[in-house]
């Protein structure tokens, strides 16, 4: 019985001589700015591989910007084609549109979005641990000495 168990199993995970690839929940996500988002994987008899690099069937990600992430089911060292991709949506802050925009304040463990109906004119450092958007009708002037 164990082994019609068995077989069993490699034919309900695969599709003509394939792995299926894992189920990934939830199918999309949005966060605020600095939070985490916990995803889960299903369908997998082996390994689940995380397309940021994490493995095993649940993982928590904290993106600084809005990405997709995917997952992968190895199993006797044949693996998947990639899972359905999930969108999380980061929500930065927003800046009402004024004509001009002028960032002067370095910006650090920030999520914003600056926007303009003309020009976005920036002097001030943007740290790594910053997610800074920027949309202006004209134009964006960054000087030097933008991290």
């Amino acid at each position: 019985m164990k082994t019609l168990h068995f077989i069993f199993f490699l034919l309900a995970s695969t599709v003509f001589g394939q792995l299926t690839p894992p189920s990934v929940l939830p199918t999309s996500a949005f966060m605020n700015y600095g939070s985490s988002v916990f995803l889960s994987a299903s369908g997998c008899g082996g390994t689940i591989n995380w397309s940021d690099g994490q493995t095993g069937n649940a993982i928590t990600i904290a993106p600084k910007q809005s990405t997709r992430i995917w997952a992968t089911c190895t199993i006797s060292g044949q693996t998947s084609n990639p899972s359905n991709s999930v969108l999380i949506q980061v929500g930065l802050v927003s800046s009402p549109c004024n004509t001009n925009v002028s960032v002067t304040m370095p910006l650090s463990n920030v999520g914003y979005k600056y926007e303009s109906s003309n020009i976005i004119i920036g002097s001030s450092a943007i740290e790594a641990n910053a997610s800074v958007q920027f949309k202006a009708q004209n134009y964006i002037q960054l000087n030097p000495g933008l991290k």
